[in-house]
């Protein structure tokens, strides 16, 4: 996200502050099918602070541009006093296809207004698109494969939190699948890098 604006706003920042101190966490209300995860959907984020920012004088507004796959939303925020605030954030869409943009559109929403008015919201990819009106399942490695990795990471002397970041993950139960091999070759690399 990147702010297009830099300039001095101390009403709709003191409203703001306010609004915030009034805000509470967005439920996590959804389950993400894809990587089986709970979030808080739009709705959710909205019914977090829609009270609390008009209580003091807020709004936003957000708007979408498009150019092929790639989806811009603009989020703005608004106090009554005239003064605003805006931030832009580009994605591109798996596909250019109405599912696929749909869901990236409703994302870069759910993003924009939380980063916005700072509401907490679970690192997530609910906004995988739907193919078929079906989400893709995801596989995950199994214990085996989790007890196979924590050996061959203490074995070659890899700290298994530098290995999660290494592999975007929050806990090794969370690897899909697909990411197996990839963590395998890491370890395998470490392991013929100290040999040498």
């Amino acid at each position: 996200m990147e702010e297009k604006e830099v300039v001095q706003v101390p009403k709709l920042a003191m409203a703001l502050s306010l609004a915030q101190a009034m805000m509470k966490a967005a439920p996590k209300n959804k389950i993400n099918p894809f990587y089986k995860s709970k979030y808080a959907d739009l709705d959710g984020v909205w019914d977090a602070c829609r009270e609390p920012l008009s209580k003091n004088g807020l709004s936003v507004a957000q708007f979408v541009t498009t150019a092929g796959p790639v989806v811009t939303v603009s989020t703005i925020l608004l106090h009554l006093s005239g003064e605003s605030l805006r931030s832009d954030l580009s994605m591109k869409a798996k596909d250019e296809s109405p599912q696929a943009i749909g869901s990236t559109i409703t994302y870069g929403r759910r993003y924009g207004l939380s980063a916005m008015v700072g509401i907490s919201s679970e690192d997530d990819d609910d906004g995988n698109a739907t193919h078929n009106g079906k989400t893709a399942e995801v596989k995950f490695i199994t214990n085996d494969q989790v007890n196979f990795i924590i050996d061959n990471l203490l074995d070659v002397n890899i700290e298994i939190s530098k290995f999660l970041t290494f592999m975007k993950l929050d806990k090794l139960d969370n690897m899909p699948i697909t990411d197996y091999q990839k963590a395998v070759a890491a370890i395998d690399a470490k392991r013929l890098k100290e040999k040498k």
